[in-house]
């Protein structure tokens, strides 16, 4: 297999390679329509709750410049247009976009459509993003739903709020910050222990809380993303130190939306960025995170996947089980 010719191929499967797909039934009936999705995470689907904090990662416009928000209005994503869990949440029938729970209309019956918690910068572990300013960790995205779970409960009572929680599928792609702070330490083992405990610890917290149906994103190739190649100044191939922690692909992409780096990777997208033409032929829109185009790609793995891509079942049959 060609590095040249497969280079994008690798970069997706990055994000979308050992996707756990986990159905935790318990003897529930069989639905195949979504009601929510409840999604948590970082910048990879936070869809515009660091609009609402004090914090430098607020995806500015260009970001959303293809999303149809109507002329230099940003999207809330660090994407031109759409993420996975739009791509999705689209494709299996759901009638709108999860919303950032962080929004003052994100109340009422929108809750059972499903909410979006995740924010840019954040990671597993509390300390993580906090360079960055505000954000919320993991651990409070899920307080956050635990607020939520209460208001469905007050809304449509305890019986129905039960069936729409388990139905329901809870997305988290969140890792590659954590991953990133640690790319440096010493024992790094220890530290992955850590955030693989604290991992494990939330999603024990969000089974008690009565989610059933899981899709947990693993954590993508670091080293190859144009922010660690212009940071680690390497021109081919990828960073191995950094992915040594991650997924090990190759990728020689550059960012889209860019200023300045050899790979546009020094600075995130903002307002004095140049933004190329056709996005259609990019992976990466910025620095650390993917176009559209690839977005749907990795999308369309996570839905049909087989094996190598999702395990132990693709998003589609986790939907239909």
């Amino acid at each position: 297999m060609s590095f040249a010719l497969d280079r994008q191929r690798f970069i997706i499967m990055g994000i979308v390679s050992q996707t756990s797909v986990v159905c935790l039934l318990l003897g529930l009936s069989s639905a195949k329509d979504v009601p929510a999705f409840y999604i948590f995470g970082d910048s990879l689907v936070d869809v515009g709750n660091n609009f609402y904090m004090k914090t430098l990662a607020t995806p500015l416009f260009p970001n959303g410049i293809d999303f149809g928000n109507g002329y230099r209005v940003p999207s809330g994503r660090y994407s031109n247009a759409r993420l996975v869990p739009d791509i999705i949440g689209q494709e299996v029938g759901l009638k709108n976009f999860p919303p950032p729970c962080l929004a003052p209309t994100t109340v009422g019956d929108v809750l059972l459509n499903g909410v979006n918690y995740a924010s840019s910068g954040s990671g597993i572990l509390k300390a993580t993003g906090e360079s960055y300013g505000d954000h919320i960790s993991l651990e409070n995205q899920i307080s956050y739903f635990e607020k939520t779970r209460k208001d469905i409960i007050s809304n449509i009572g305890i019986q129905a709020a039960k069936k729409l929680l388990r139905e329901a599928i809870y997305i988290l792609f969140i890792g590659t910050n954590d991953v990133r702070d640690i790319s440096n330490v010493v024992d790094g083992g220890a530290a992955l222990d850590t955030i693989i405990s604290s991992l494990r610890s939330q999603l024990t917290r969000l089974y008690k809380l009565g989610a059933r149906k899981f899709v947990v994103g693993n954590c993508g190739p670091y080293g190859c993303i144009p922010f660690t190649r212009d940071e680690y100044g390497v021109k081919d191939g990828c960073v191995s130190a950094a992915n040594q922690r991650a997924q090990r692909f190759e990728d020689a992409v550059n960012a889209c939306c860019n200023v300045v780096g050899a790979h546009g990777g020094i600075i995130p997208c903002t307002t004095i960025s140049q933004v190329c033409s056709d996005r259609t032929k990019n992976v990466f829109w910025d620095p650390i995170h993917l176009t559209e185009s690839a977005n749907l790609i990795a999308a369309k793995h996570l839905l049909d996947g087989d094996l190598n891509y999702t395990s132990p079942m693709n998003l589609r049959q986790l939907v239909n089980t």
